[in-house]
């Protein structure tokens, strides 16, 4: 009979916290994730508050492929997350990265229609465009997003 349980851990090669996966008989790690990317990604606020208010977690720090907390919860469309991240732990909400890319345009990508008016409430410049001239609003109307659209363009 295989038992799991999940530690927290630091990564062998950074200094990131990692959830590790282990068989409790053999004691091998089996999976290996960023904590920060499995927080953000699944919305556990409990988690995200105790990496920033105890773990002392740098809320601008980005991973490997450059998505910061804000950006995971913005995209997928958790509010309680990114109001905590914004309001409590002071994330940028008109932070772009290096294509000018925004919270905001990947909240509207992805039709996030209350994540999008909390942004902008708390703001996030619906304006900005990155390089090739896309802003938020293109990005909700291309992916049908009528209701961010109409909020957007109002």
């Amino acid at each position: 009979m295989t038992r799991t349980h999940q530690i927290e851990a630091t990564g062998i090669f950074s200094d990131s916290p990692m959830i590790v996966s282990t068989d409790y008989w053999h004691l091998v790690p089996t999976i290996e994730l960023p904590l920060q990317t499995h927080a953000h990604w699944k919305g556990r606020l409990s988690i995200i508050q105790h990496l920033i208010e105890v773990a002392g977690f740098d809320v601008e720090r980005v991973d490997e492929g450059g998505w910061s907390p804000l950006r995971t919860a913005s995209y997928e469309g958790h509010l309680p997350a990114v109001s905590y991240l914004v309001n409590k732990a002071g994330a940028d909400v008109r932070k772009a990265d290096r294509d000018g890319g925004t919270n905001l345009m990947f909240a509207a990508k992805q039709g996030h229609l209350p994540v999008v008016q909390f942004l902008v409430q708390a703001g996030a410049d619906v304006e900005r465009a990155i390089k090739d001239g896309n802003t938020s609003l293109i990005f909700a109307a291309v992916n049908g997003h009528l209701a961010v659209v109409r909020y957007l363009a109002t």
